[in-house]
């Protein structure tokens, strides 16, 4: 079968693996300025996007892309595959996956197949690059989703927060309702686990902030698949993936968060997503 793959655009699937498998990305949308942007790497460059996004009098906000995007990616997707698998973000976080369903019942619902990855960034991505692999070797639709459902398993996501006023102004997180974090100068490392995120750590100084995301992540070891993903921290990143290099896989991906995953975690904020062994 031909099987090709829809994945959205909070992925983080890095443009020349979504070229080298035809994936087509779905974009999110970020509002800000009077304005929605296309989370498409087009209408927002992500290292100028970033440069700003600190001194932006209002926190940008993000929502899914309509019905009618959904359906026009979905129909080039369709055009010469057998089948379609579409996957999004976590369900509990955004809206994408339900557009995803609502498309996939009004287009071709026996040809497509909606994956809540039920992750974020690339511990979706993975899922994701994982179940085209399986496809290219000839894997059945059955063959593909357990490849997913094994990687998803196995996959992790830790995010370290310079502060915690985006992720606290967007409402989405809790235990983030308070101001006296962003007083106290706290930096959040949180887990995104069964679709939700939540904080396992919070420290004060820089050090210690790194000290901890390097335990997390060799907790996890051996190490199959890695990303080092950040919102213009390469410092800071590049000291992680140093410490980390006795457990880094080779072709381990670094790369900038789409803008749709930055405006909730904010400017300078590092994180990591492995599948381990």
């Amino acid at each position: 079968m031909n099987i090709r793959f829809v994945v959205d655009s909070t992925m983080d699937v890095p443009a020349e693996i979504a070229e080298q498998f035809n994936m087509i990305v779905l974009p999110a949308f970020v509002n800000y300025g009077g304005n929605s942007y296309a989370d498409n790497g087009v209408e927002l460059d992500r290292e100028s996007f970033y440069g700003v996004l600190g001194s932006l009098e209002q926190v940008p906000t993000t929502s899914a892309p309509s019905p009618g995007i959904a359906q026009d990616t979905t129909m080039e997707a369709l055009e010469g595959a057998d089948h379609v698998i579409m996957c999004s973000l976590s369900a509990k976080l955004s809206g994408i996956n339900n557009v995803m369903n609502l498309v996939a019942q009004d287009v071709s619902p026996e040809r497509i197949t909606v994956y809540d990855t039920n992750s974020l960034s690339l511990g979706g991505g993975f899922q994701a690059i994982a179940g085209a692999e399986a496809a290219a070797a000839g894997g059945s639709v059955n063959d593909v989703l357990n490849t997913m459902q094994d990687v998803y398993r196995r996959q992790t996501v830790y995010c370290g927060l310079m502060n915690i006023d985006f992720v606290r102004k967007g409402g989405r997180l809790s235990w983030a309702a308070g101001a006296i974090g962003s007083l106290l100068k706290i930096r959040p490392v949180v887990i995104v686990e069964d679709g939700y995120i939540n904080s396992v750590a919070s420290v004060r100084k820089r050090g210690a902030w790194i000290d901890k995301l390097e335990q997390l992540a060799r907790k996890h070891a051996p190490v199959e698949r890695m990303a080092f993903i950040h919102t213009e921290n390469m410092a800071d990143l590049t000291e992680l993936r140093d410490r980390l290099a006795d457990i880094v896989p080779e072709h381990a991906i670094t790369t900038y968060a789409t803008p749709s995953i930055g405006v909730h975690t904010g400017p300078q904020a590092i994180a990591f997503a492995l599948v381990s062994r």
